[in-house]
């Protein structure tokens, strides 16, 4: 067997020097033919099974938000990159933001197993019960008779926690 080369480390000038891109569509585009599968000029990548644009540069992966991050900033985003809008294909550069793991997972929307579909509030006989999870910890802010004003709870709560980055349904 043969033994896999080292990989190379991504500069910022061999990005530039193999990929355009433009931060009003996000969109990456091939410069020069790195392999047989390249075009000139096509656009570059392909969406993940989890909806991440992906791009192979020189026998290695990346994502395509952390690329449009490099290829602007000339460093990686540290410690993290979060998508705004939570489409994680849409990799325009006013969309991206650099954030912590704890702040990427504050702009979440409601898990795929809430009944409502709204983020932090839960259906309960008395009403309508508002929750924040915090640093792995659920607070409960309380149950309410109407679901606005547990959404408002919740969408308080989570501004004061996250910031800007606080996912709120209001």
């Amino acid at each position: 067997r043969k033994a896999k080369p080292a990989k190379i480390e991504l500069t910022r000038e061999r990005l530039r020097q193999v990929l355009s891109y433009d931060p009003q569509t996000g969109d990456f585009t091939w410069l020069v033919k790195i392999s047989r599968n390249i075009t000139v000029g096509a656009k570059a990548g392909r969406i993940t099974d989890h909806g991440y644009v992906s791009i192979g540069i020189d026998g290695s992966k990346y994502y395509g938000h952390r690329l449009a991050w490099f290829y602007t900033h000339g460093r990686w985003p540290t410690p993290g990159a979060d998508h705004k809008d939570l489409n994680r294909a849409n990799n325009k550069l006013d969309n991206l933001r650099e954030a912590t793991a704890r702040q990427n997972m504050a702009n979440r929307g409601a898990q795929t197993n809430n009944k409502l579909g709204i983020k932090g509030i839960r259906v309960r006989r008395s009403g309508f019960e508002a929750c924040i999870a915090l640093d792995g910890t659920q607070i409960y802010l309380g149950t309410f008779k109407a679901i606005d004003d547990a959404i408002a709870a919740h969408a308080v709560a989570s501004r004061q926690a996250f910031g800007e980055y606080a996912r709120v349904s209001l």
